[in-house]
């Protein structure tokens, strides 16, 4: 289920529909819920009460202006009438109706057999349909509603709490990551974060670290070092800045972006640091790199230049090719439990060669989702998250 609701928070990423209007995939959003509803069901927890929906939310100036314009842009489309009814009688042709409403409607779903049929369409006339409906057997559960209104109302709701939101200047809480590589940036940018590059030395500074909160939209921030070496760095920052500051210690990437997806922009910052929290805990994190000299750590061996694995900081594996390398360290790190295998590419990795080994990964590792992404991280071949 965490990787389905991973999958849901993503979908913006994917259609810019999504993207502009600030909403996810309601489709991807429905099989989630039922799979979770499936889960609490099974874990004997009160879904009425535990279920939390993802969603997806930008609070930057940018988004907000965009999410706008979809919003003005789109105002004098027509969405008509959602109009759903069931039809019971002889005979019927589940492939004759949705040829006949696909004339005289949009959005047309149709299921059932020769005996009862389900209708589903958007339409600027439901007496036109319904009537076509009738002329076959008995109409019964009908539901209209007018999607122009709703959208209306909608956009209205959305525009004043944009307004509000502008003329506080100020977001509930705000995230700050660390990250490094255009690739990750992007990532953390996109879910909401402000992002300070780390650089070469990924050892920012305490004032840089400050200033970074400082730049951050609200008065409350929680703070994502994503490395163990820059968690010093950033509880000294804590006690410069004049903001209310909550550190989240990810001790990296993945860990980071773990913690970003649980992030929820209306939830108080003790909520939000409570939950991200807790998402640590449910990521590891694998690196495959090469080795800058000759070394022997944890019973493992490896000459300068060679290709190391490292899971959770600790070598587990070396070899001279990254793919192969790459697959001994997910035969380490991964268990029956695991869902979701995400591989960040960079370094000296090109992508034709990255996607020839995260294929290989899915031919050895075959009940795991496998997801590849550019990272553009220096020196890495791969920063690897597996949940």
């Amino acid at each position: 289920c965490e990787a389905a609701e991973r999958a849901v928070e993503d979908t913006p990423n994917l259609l810019a529909t999504l993207r502009e209007a600030g909403v996810v995939d309601a489709g991807g959003l429905g099989l989630w819920l039922v799979l979770e509803g499936i889960r609490l069901h099974l874990n004997g927890e009160d879904a009425a009460t535990s279920a939390e929906l993802p969603g997806f939310v930008d609070t930057s100036d940018a988004a907000a202006g965009s999410a706008l314009n979809f919003l003005h842009s789109t105002a004098e489309e027509e969405y008509g009438n959602c109009t759903q009814f069931t039809i019971e009688g002889p005979a019927l042709s589940v492939d004759a109706i949705i040829a006949a409403m696909k004339k005289m409607a949009a959005s047309t779903v149709v299921v059932g057999d020769g005996s009862l049929v389900k209708v589903h369409v958007h339409t600027e006339s439901p007496d036109e349909v319904l009537g076509y409906a009738r002329g076959l057997g008995a109409v019964d559960q009908v539901r209209i509603q007018n999607m122009d209104e709703q959208r209306r109302d909608y956009a209205e709701a959305w525009r004043r709490t944009a307004a509000e939101t502008s003329n506080s200047g100020q977001a509930l809480v705000a995230v700050v990551a660390v990250a490094w590589g255009e690739g990750l940036v992007r990532i953390f940018r996109e879910h909401g974060a402000t992002v300070l590059i780390a650089g070469d030395t990924m050892n920012p500074s305490v004032q840089e670290i400050a200033d970074a909160i400082d730049a951050a939209p609200s008065s409350n921030v929680i703070f994502l070092p994503n490395n163990r070496n820059i968690l010093p760095a950033a509880e000294q920052a804590t006690a410069v800045t004049s903001k209310t500051v909550t550190v989240v210690p990810t001790a990296s990437i993945p860990e980071g972006i773990g913690a970003l997806l649980e992030f929820v922009q209306t939830l108080s910052l003790a909520d939000n640091a409570e939950s991200m929290t807790e998402a640590i805990s449910k990521v590891r994190c694998g690196e495959v790199c090469s080795a800058v000299r000759s070394v022997k750590l944890d019973g493992v061996e490896a000459a300068e230049g060679q290709i190391i694995g490292l899971l959770d900081k600790k070598m587990v594996v070396s070899g001279d090719d990254a793919g192969a390398v790459l697959v001994d360290l997910l035969r380490a790190a991964i268990t029956p439990e695991s869902e979701l295998v995400t591989l960040y590419w960079g370094g000296p990795m090109g992508e034709e060669e990255a996607e020839l080994a995260a294929e290989s990964v899915s031919d050895r590792f075959g009940h795991v989702e496998v997801e590849l992404l550019p990272g553009g991280q220096p020196h890495y071949h791969f920063i690897v998250s597996i949940e």
